[in-house]
Protein backbone atom coordinates (compact mmCIF):
# COMPACT_ATOMS: atom_id res chain seq x y z
CA UNK A 1 0.00 0.00 0.00
CA UNK A 2 1.61 3.26 -0.95
CA UNK A 3 1.07 6.27 1.68
CA UNK A 4 -0.89 9.08 0.32
CA UNK A 5 0.68 12.24 -0.11
CA UNK A 6 -1.78 14.51 1.05
CA UNK A 7 -1.14 16.40 3.65
CA UNK A 8 -3.62 18.29 5.94
CA UNK A 9 -2.77 21.00 8.12
CA UNK A 10 -4.55 21.19 11.28
CA UNK A 11 -6.96 24.73 11.16
CA UNK A 12 -6.84 27.15 13.69
CA UNK A 13 -8.80 26.86 17.02
CA UNK A 14 -10.22 30.05 17.04
CA UNK A 15 -11.85 29.58 12.91
CA UNK A 16 -14.42 28.27 11.78
CA UNK A 17 -15.03 27.75 8.61
CA UNK A 18 -18.84 26.66 6.84
CA UNK A 19 -18.00 25.46 3.23
CA UNK A 20 -15.74 23.35 1.26
CA UNK A 21 -14.60 22.86 -2.25
CA UNK A 22 -13.62 19.90 -3.63
CA UNK A 23 -12.83 19.52 -7.68
CA UNK A 24 -12.79 15.99 -8.16
CA UNK A 25 -11.56 15.31 -11.52
CA UNK A 26 -10.63 17.41 -14.30
CA UNK A 27 -12.76 15.00 -16.96
CA UNK A 28 -15.33 16.31 -19.01
CA UNK A 29 -18.04 15.40 -21.61
CA UNK A 30 -18.13 18.86 -23.22
CA UNK A 31 -15.60 21.06 -24.14
CA UNK A 32 -16.69 24.48 -23.35
CA UNK A 33 -14.64 27.31 -25.59
CA UNK A 34 -14.21 29.37 -21.96
CA UNK A 35 -12.89 26.31 -19.61
CA UNK A 36 -9.68 27.24 -18.12
CA UNK A 37 -9.48 23.83 -16.31
CA UNK A 38 -8.13 22.45 -19.55
CA UNK A 39 -10.71 19.47 -18.93
CA UNK A 40 -11.51 16.78 -21.01
CA UNK A 41 -12.50 13.59 -21.40
CA UNK A 42 -9.39 11.75 -20.97
CA UNK A 43 -8.14 13.61 -18.50
CA UNK A 44 -6.27 12.13 -15.71
CA UNK A 45 -6.31 14.27 -13.44
CA UNK A 46 -8.41 13.28 -9.92
CA UNK A 47 -8.45 13.15 -6.32
CA UNK A 48 -8.33 9.65 -5.02
CA UNK A 49 -11.59 8.27 -3.07
CA UNK A 50 -9.44 7.79 -0.01
CA UNK A 51 -8.16 11.29 0.34
CA UNK A 52 -11.75 12.47 -0.28
CA UNK A 53 -12.61 10.22 2.97
CA UNK A 54 -10.02 12.03 4.88
CA UNK A 55 -10.81 15.16 3.57
CA UNK A 56 -14.49 14.76 4.80
CA UNK A 57 -13.79 13.33 8.32
CA UNK A 58 -11.34 15.78 8.91
CA UNK A 59 -13.18 19.05 8.04
CA UNK A 60 -16.57 17.44 9.60
CA UNK A 61 -14.78 16.70 13.01
CA UNK A 62 -12.47 20.11 13.11
CA UNK A 63 -16.19 22.00 12.28
CA UNK A 64 -17.87 20.42 14.55
CA UNK A 65 -19.41 23.67 16.56
CA UNK A 66 -20.48 24.45 12.84
CA UNK A 67 -24.45 24.55 12.70
CA UNK A 68 -24.13 23.78 8.78
CA UNK A 69 -21.50 22.05 7.00
CA UNK A 70 -21.42 22.74 3.20
CA UNK A 71 -19.79 21.13 0.59
CA UNK A 72 -19.25 22.07 -2.81
CA UNK A 73 -18.28 19.06 -5.91
CA UNK A 74 -16.93 20.80 -8.85
CA UNK A 75 -14.77 19.53 -11.79
CA UNK A 76 -14.66 18.75 -15.34
CA UNK A 77 -17.66 16.63 -14.58
CA UNK A 78 -18.29 15.62 -11.21
CA UNK A 79 -20.95 12.41 -12.40
CA UNK A 80 -17.59 11.26 -14.49
CA UNK A 81 -15.98 10.49 -11.51
CA UNK A 82 -16.07 6.47 -10.37
CA UNK A 83 -17.17 7.10 -7.11
CA UNK A 84 -19.35 9.84 -7.01
CA UNK A 85 -22.51 8.47 -5.23
CA UNK A 86 -20.24 7.19 -2.61
CA UNK A 87 -18.60 10.10 -1.69
CA UNK A 88 -22.41 11.98 -2.16
CA UNK A 89 -23.69 9.38 0.44
CA UNK A 90 -20.69 9.26 2.86
CA UNK A 91 -21.13 13.55 2.92
CA UNK A 92 -24.92 13.24 3.53
CA UNK A 93 -24.20 10.84 6.11
CA UNK A 94 -21.55 13.06 7.72
CA UNK A 95 -24.02 15.95 7.86
CA UNK A 96 -22.86 18.05 4.48
CA UNK A 97 -25.01 20.23 3.15
CA UNK A 98 -23.85 19.04 -0.95
CA UNK A 99 -23.75 21.90 -3.88
CA UNK A 100 -23.42 19.87 -6.89
CA UNK A 101 -21.78 21.27 -9.99
CA UNK A 102 -22.63 19.71 -13.15
CA UNK A 103 -23.35 20.43 -17.06
CA UNK A 104 -26.48 18.08 -16.54
CA UNK A 105 -25.91 15.61 -19.87
CA UNK A 106 -25.56 12.79 -17.92
CA UNK A 107 -28.82 13.19 -15.35
CA UNK A 108 -30.37 10.67 -18.52
CA UNK A 109 -27.77 8.15 -18.15
CA UNK A 110 -28.80 7.83 -14.67
CA UNK A 111 -30.80 5.02 -13.34
CA UNK A 112 -33.75 5.71 -11.06
CA UNK A 113 -31.94 4.34 -7.75
CA UNK A 114 -29.48 7.15 -8.59
CA UNK A 115 -31.54 9.82 -9.31
CA UNK A 116 -33.57 9.02 -5.94
CA UNK A 117 -30.61 10.61 -3.90
CA UNK A 118 -31.31 13.56 -5.43
CA UNK A 119 -34.25 14.09 -3.56
CA UNK A 120 -32.70 14.71 -0.46
CA UNK A 121 -33.20 18.55 1.10
CA UNK A 122 -29.30 18.34 1.74
CA UNK A 123 -28.75 18.42 -2.24
CA UNK A 124 -28.48 21.19 -4.35
CA UNK A 125 -27.47 20.88 -7.93
CA UNK A 126 -26.05 23.44 -9.83
CA UNK A 127 -26.12 23.35 -13.65
CA UNK A 128 -24.86 25.46 -16.45
CA UNK A 129 -26.15 27.22 -19.41
CA UNK A 130 -24.17 29.24 -21.90
CA UNK A 131 -27.38 30.88 -23.17
CA UNK A 132 -31.20 30.68 -22.79
CA UNK A 133 -31.91 28.83 -26.16
CA UNK A 134 -29.58 26.08 -28.19
CA UNK A 135 -28.22 28.77 -30.66
CA UNK A 136 -26.61 30.59 -28.44
CA UNK A 137 -25.74 27.51 -25.67
CA UNK A 138 -24.06 25.72 -28.36
CA UNK A 139 -21.71 28.60 -29.76
CA UNK A 140 -19.90 27.55 -26.60
CA UNK A 141 -20.78 24.12 -26.07
CA UNK A 142 -21.05 21.05 -28.14
CA UNK A 143 -23.70 20.75 -31.03
CA UNK A 144 -26.81 18.81 -29.29
CA UNK A 145 -26.00 19.63 -25.49
CA UNK A 146 -28.88 22.14 -24.78
CA UNK A 147 -31.65 19.88 -25.69
CA UNK A 148 -30.30 16.97 -23.57
CA UNK A 149 -29.18 19.38 -20.43
CA UNK A 150 -33.21 20.64 -20.71
CA UNK A 151 -34.04 17.11 -20.81
CA UNK A 152 -32.07 16.07 -18.00
CA UNK A 153 -33.82 18.93 -16.00
CA UNK A 154 -37.18 17.99 -16.63
CA UNK A 155 -36.83 14.12 -16.10
CA UNK A 156 -40.35 13.51 -15.86
CA UNK A 157 -41.29 10.35 -13.86
CA UNK A 158 -38.00 10.72 -11.39
CA UNK A 159 -37.99 12.05 -8.17
CA UNK A 160 -37.96 15.50 -7.25
CA UNK A 161 -34.90 17.61 -7.09
CA UNK A 162 -33.85 21.02 -5.76
CA UNK A 163 -31.92 22.41 -8.48
CA UNK A 164 -30.16 26.42 -9.59
CA UNK A 165 -29.66 27.19 -13.03
CA UNK A 166 -26.67 29.39 -13.62
CA UNK A 167 -27.20 30.63 -17.27
CA UNK A 168 -24.22 32.70 -19.05
CA UNK A 169 -25.54 35.86 -20.69
CA UNK A 170 -23.75 35.65 -23.94
CA UNK A 171 -23.99 38.60 -26.90
CA UNK A 172 -24.08 36.86 -30.38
Amino acid sequence: MSQSTLKIKPLPVEKFFTSLTINLTNKCNTYCKYCFRDSKKSAKDEIELKDIKRILFFFQKKQANVIELYLQLTGGEIFLYPNIFEIIKLALSLGYTLRLQTNGLLFNKMNHRQLEIFSSKKIIIKISLDGWNSKIHELYRAKGSFDKVVSGIKMEGTPNFRHSLRININNV
